[in-house]
């Protein structure tokens, strides 16, 4: 892969991962303008690699609730011999029991309906139409009365609706932070919280799909002229990934995170029309 691409691709999967546009509906858009219309089998790791820098950027700013969250999960599976399980021992203890309550319906739908999203892909016109779709969603978050729940008193309805929301974005176009903002805001989660809470649940989501890609991979093998380009990429990811959510944060603060909804109504416009015309 050229390395040039590759750190364009980088950059689009680091900003729109985070950034309620839509990392799944800019790369199709990208793949497209690139001559590349469905992401090619021979750089299916380096789409692995990619969703790897967002993983990174979301361990560098929220490590200390990571932290805490892996050591509350192990120290409960420890206790799962014993019969002596507390679930809301603590406020990580209880936070780690939310994120797997809003994870269970990406996975039940994901599973149910892979070839069909999988399908869906290789649709351009398909992503302007969901891009519509998600600025509808994030227009809505300018009408919201802030909410006042966070970790301490957020129910489990509330989780698994927020991953209903989550279940959306398989859509290629649909974002999965905006989508799982919305979802939180919603539900009466606090604004900062809702942002933490979102890309927490994100990386199950971003685990999980490396993990089903193994297979493939493994039949794959590695083209080692590729490293370099693959390395520029996932930096590439990583950093501007970072830069996006301080970004995001700082902008759900001041209740500017509707603006992106011009944005993704432009944007989806736009390539509808190509979509007609090409």
């Amino acid at each position: 892969m050229n390395t040039f691409v590759a750190i364009i691709l980088g950059i689009v999967q680091g900003l729109t991962e985070f950034l309620p546009v839509s990392s799944s509906g800019h790369l199709v858009i990208f793949q497209e303008l690139f001559g590349m219309n469905e992401l090619e089998q021979s750089h299916l790791l380096f789409d692995t690699l990619l969703h790897f820098g967002t993983l990174l950027s979301i361990c560098l700013v929220y490590s200390k609730d990571i932290y805490h969250l892996i050591k509350e999960f192990f120290e409960m599976m420890a206790d799962i011999p014993k019969g002596n399980i507390n679930i809301n021992s603590s406020p990580y203890r209880r936070m780690v029991m939310l994120l797997i309550t809003a994870t269970i319906p990406a996975v039940i739908i994901g599973f149910l309906f892979k070839d069909a999203f999988e399908t869906m892909f290789k649709s351009i016109r398909v992503v302007g139409f969901t891009l519509l779709f998600t600025g509808f969603l994030l227009w809505i978050t300018s009408k919201l009365i802030p909410g006042s729940k966070d970790e301490k008193n957020v129910k489990y309805s509330n989780a698994f609706v927020i991953g209903l929301f989550q279940s959306l974005a398989i859509t290629p176009g649909i974002s999965r932070s905006g989508s799982t903002i919305v979802g939180a805001l919603l539900n009466g989660l606090k604004k900062e919280f809702a942002v933490k809470f979102s890309f927490l649940m994100s990386i199950p989501a971003i685990l999980g799909a490396a993990v089903l890609q193994v297979p493939d991979l493994m039949k794959q093998g590695f083209n080692s002229t590729d490293v370099f380009s693959y390395t520029a990429g996932t930096l590439a990811a990583a950093i501007t990934g970072f830069i996006a959510i301080k970004f995001l944060i700082n902008l759900l603060n001041r209740g500017k995170f509707y603006l992106f909804s011009y944005y993704c109504w432009t944007v989806g416009i736009f390539i509808i029309i190509y979509s007609l015309l090409k």
